[in-house]
């Protein structure tokens, strides 16, 4: 009974796989897709043909560079800094967030940017296990990493 099941679940896969195809990467423009076999027939704007061109990507790179040279440089002593702390937010659950983000948009998602993303300052730290989860602020604000 296990080996008929393994079987037909291999096989209902691999013919599965052959009629759907992935509705976030490689769609060209105005090409149809499905999203799953229940879901009803979707044309969806697809990726952008510039993005197939090296200059669209310097263009794009050239954009950020020159906004981020226009960003005014602030040396003084920070006054009413705002700290957020997103337990949990490693790397990849940010890209996981940009991904779905992205997806909810009907887009590919990768390039999709999460809302704290575009503040002026942001940075990334990381502490290590601490035996009590609520010493965790303190560890941020003090720098220390005591249990």
């Amino acid at each position: 009974m296990l080996k008929t099941f393994t079987v037909l679940s291999a096989v209902l896969a691999a013919v599965y796989s052959q009629k759907v195809r992935d509705p976030y990467h490689d769609v060209q423009p105005q090409q149809p897709f499905y999203l799953a076999p229940t879901d009803k027939f979707f044309i969806r704007g697809g990726i952008n043909p510039q993005e197939n061109t090296i200059k669209y990507w310097h263009d794009v790179s050239s954009d950020i560079v020159r906004q981020r040279l226009q960003t005014i440089q602030r040396t003084g002593v920070a006054k009413n800094v705002i700290l957020f702390l997103g337990d949990g937010m490693s790397i990849p659950t940010i890209t996981a967030a940009r991904i779905y983000l992205g997806q909810l948009n009907n887009e590919a998602g990768e390039n999709s940017k999460l809302s704290f993303e575009k503040f002026p300052y942001t940075g990334l730290s990381k502490v290590d296990m601490v035996p009590m989860l609520d010493r965790k602020e303190i560890n941020y604000l003090n720098e220390t990493k005591k249990a």
